[in-house]
């Protein structure tokens, strides 16, 4: 088979006299008109698959969504191989989702599709998986994306909340934050990421992740991603009955409208107890820097 970029598939996808939504709006063609019109998600997506050389075999994909999948596939077996991607593709990257992060209000709303069935019963008809604390752990992360349980790689129909400490501890927090946001950016409404206590600059020097990032890049690349961690979101209501949080409910908030008129990016008591928990008592009442 003839060989094209990823965006090249996409493209070929698209005929001129047909529309096609994606949830990043990903190629929209009017009835009858030349050209197309991008999205500003998908001239990234554009431009971060031609920095990494991203391919696809036509005739492969049938669709949208999995052109997509190929391009998270082409950028986990980077990781796997132990390669570093350009420092260019992670600039872009990080600029743009810390600016769509930012965004989003603290607590951001993440609903399951749901059905009533044949008794009139409301069913869910998507999976939803939270995850907690990866630290670092690539190979163990990279299981939720090829465990048929978990519904493989995110879609419509499956979706994730990372609900922080991606970094730390382990060497390759960098490579988990990447494939996260790259596939927030292919899959907006199926990955989501909270921040937790590591996402600072205080626990990241102490506990690896400022060492890992400037080992594998710059002091420069760092502030981006501690840039990036500020603006992340810090909980999440799940179809109007869950809450998600990587700390807890502390004593100061007892309301979502609350939380969402706190300013996250100065990280004031109420957030502290959201991110740290009891965690944040210890550290208080006995000077134990407990993480």
């Amino acid at each position: 088979f003839k060989q094209k970029t990823a965006y090249e598939m996409v493209r070929s996808l698209v005929g001129s006299e047909m529309c096609i939504r994606d949830s990043i709006g990903a190629v929209e063609v009017e009835i009858g008109e030349p050209k197309s019109s991008l999205t500003k998600e998908w001239k990234l997506t554009e431009d971060l698959a031609n920095i990494m050389g991203f391919k696809s075999l036509e005739g492969h994909h049938s669709d949208i969504q999995g052109v997509k999948q190929d391009m998270l596939r082409h950028l986990l077996a980077t990781y796997h191989d132990k390669k570093h991607v350009p420092v260019e593709f992670l600039n872009k990257l990080l600029a743009y989702s810390t600016e769509r992060h930012l965004d989003l209000p603290n607590i951001i709303t993440v609903n399951r599709n749901e059905a009533t069935d044949s008794n009139g019963q409301l069913i869910f008809t998507s999976n939803l998986t939270v995850v907690g604390d990866t630290h670092g752990q690539f190979e163990d992360f990279t299981l939720l994306f090829e465990n048929e349980e978990f519904g493989l790689f995110p879609s419509e129909e499956n979706a994730f909340i990372f609900n922080g400490d991606m970094v730390d501890r382990g060497d390759m927090g960098l490579e988990i934050v990447t494939v996260l946001l790259f596939a927030k950016l292919l899959f907006p409404n199926s990955v989501h990421l909270i921040r937790g206590n590591h996402e600072s600059e205080g626990a990241t020097t102490l506990y690896g992740f400022r060492d890992e990032v400037c080992q594998k890049y710059s002091e420069d690349l760092y502030q981006a991603f501690i840039r990036l961690f500020d603006a992340l979101p810090v909980g999440a209501v799940v179809n109007r009955d869950a809450f998600v949080v990587h700390g807890g409910i502390g004593l100061h908030t007892s309301t979502v409208e609350q939380l969402n008129a706190l300013q996250r990016s100065l990280w004031g008591i109420e957030i502290d107890e959201m991110l740290w928990s009891g965690e944040l008592t210890l550290y208080v009442l006995y000077d134990v820097y407990y993480i």
